[in-house]
């Protein structure tokens, strides 16, 4: 018979344990939680019990393997109130109800050591311990079980009192809308009221004015042109005080100081007319060159207009352009500015450069200032492949060139010669390297050697 009990009793601790899983479940899936953790407390109880009759029928054993089993079962209880209640707080749910569940079911685990120990050494008051500790454990289901039917018919008044308190708070913001509409309207209508006696009060006046005016004003002719004329005196002799500081100014060839210019007007990527000493001046930008738009030979570059179109983007949307010399020389042969260019403090020839729009060229020491600067930032756009470097072949190829072919052998005599003079005077090279074996500075338009197509950069200079 004891045995069949002890069976019963382990079970009702798998039913227990199957039950209070679910009901987590179902807790952290916000479904119905608590029914399944009332059976779970239900199949406890009954559990506790049965364990309690296979002790007392059990003669061999006695009742401690009985209070042992309960032991055990009053311990699990215990671990999982703690559990259910560190997983309340986590969720910020309510624990009420949960630290007392908890205390007591220490407190029976402790009562239920102490009995073990006793009816070690005195087994005539097992049964009595027994009964005692039957009689808490329901007491502990009662109360568990009327805590919750409480807790619940509770939260039904509280609900409909916060829908209630809903309800009134939206009719007094109505209310309040309401009354702050009408307070507007009034005060508009007040508004409109005042601005029209505004300005039938300034029409009067003008009138006035103007008829008091005129007379005034044909006393006053005299006096204003005499006005004039002084200011016009006054004027020229501040413009000319303010034109000598100007020319004054000087920048030494070494110095890094930015100068001030504007815009005149945009030839290409790598060229622009500047106001520089109040004079119309062109210059070149130093240590690039970009690809060309409109050259007579070469024709149309590839991004040579997107090098044009971000030149002309960056001086335009800049608030402060500024010009800055190298240490060497400040022209080259074509009398244009060699310079650094700056627009709001960012150098364009390094912006340039680093977008793929231009590539480092025309090294002519000692002006190398920032040259470590623009072939950082030339590395960079080839390793990306961006710009020019995403070509095949270089921009500045032959591939590129608008009707470029290869000139046969069978050509003119004069052609194949690499120097010759026409009988009228003209001299004529094949390429560039031959004519600067004659003119190592090149030629200007001018000269009778300049040939349009050896003038690259349509500058009416050849092979610079």
């Amino acid at each position: 018979m004891s045995i069949l009990l002890y069976l019963l009793s382990f079970s009702a601790g798998i039913g227990v344990l199957i039950t209070f899983i679910i009901g987590l479940a179902n807790y952290f899936s916000s479904a119905d939680y608590k029914k399944w953790w009332r059976i779970s407390l239900g199949l406890f109880a009954a559990a506790s019990v049965l364990t309690l009759l296979a002790s007392i029928f059990d003669s061999d054993s006695g009742l401690n393997t009985g209070l042992a089993f309960l032991w055990v079962y009053v311990s699990l209880l215990m671990f999982a109130y703690i559990l259910v209640y560190i997983i309340k707080r986590v969720k910020k749910d309510s624990t009420k109800g949960y630290k007392k569940r908890i205390a007591t079911t220490f407190i029976i685990v402790l009562a239920l050591i102490f009995t073990i120990g006793a009816t070690a050494g005195d087994p005539e008051n097992a049964e009595r311990e027994i009964n005692e500790a039957t009689a808490t454990v329901e007491e502990e289901t009662k109360e568990q079980t009327t805590e919750e039917t409480t807790a619940n018919d509770e939260k039904e008044p509280e609900a409909e009192r916060a829908a209630l308190d809903a309800k009134r708070a939206e009719i007094e913001e109505r209310k309040k809308l309401e009354e702050e509409k009408s307070v507007e309207q009034k005060q508009k209508e007040d508004a409109q009221k005042e601005s029209e006696q505004e300005e039938a009060e300034k029409k009067e006046a003008e009138l006035k004015k103007k008829k008091e005016e005129k007379p005034a004003e044909e006393k006053s002719t005299e006096e204003k042109s005499a006005e004039e004329k002084k200011n016009k005196g006054e004027s020229k002799t501040e413009e000319e005080s303010a034109e000598e500081p100007e020319e004054e100014k000087t920048y030494e060839p070494g110095s890094e100081d930015r100068i001030p210019v504007t815009v005149a007007s945009f030839t290409d990527g790598d060229t622009t007319r500047f106001y520089y000493n109040g004079n119309d001046e062109p210059f070149r930008y130093l240590l690039i060159d970009t690809p060309e738009t409109s050259h007579p030979r070469v024709g149309e570059q590839p991004f040579g207009k997107e090098a044009s179109a971000r030149t002309k983007e960056l001086l335009s949307n800049a608030d402060v352009i500024e010009v800055e010399f190298d240490v060497g020389a400040r022209q080259d042969h074509y009398q244009r500015n060699l310079a650094y260019v700056y627009a709001d403090g960012q150098m364009v020839n390094e912006i340039l450069v680093r977008e793929g729009l231009a590539q480092v060229n025309y090294v002519e020491p000692p002006n190398i200032r920032h040259l470590e600067r623009l072939q950082t930032a030339q590395a960079l756009a080839k390793q990306e492949q961006i710009g020019i470097w995403s070509l095949p072949h270089p921009f500045d190829s032959e591939i590129y060139q608008e009707g470029s072919s290869q000139e046969s052998p069978d050509s003119d005599s004069e052609e194949n010669n690499s120097s010759t003079r026409s009988s009228e005077g003209t001299e004529h090279f094949q390429n560039c390297t031959e004519l600067r074996e004659v003119y190592p500075d090149g030629v200007a338009s001018d000269h009778p050697a300049y040939q349009s197509k050896m003038d690259r950069d349509k500058d009416d200079y050849a092979c610079e």
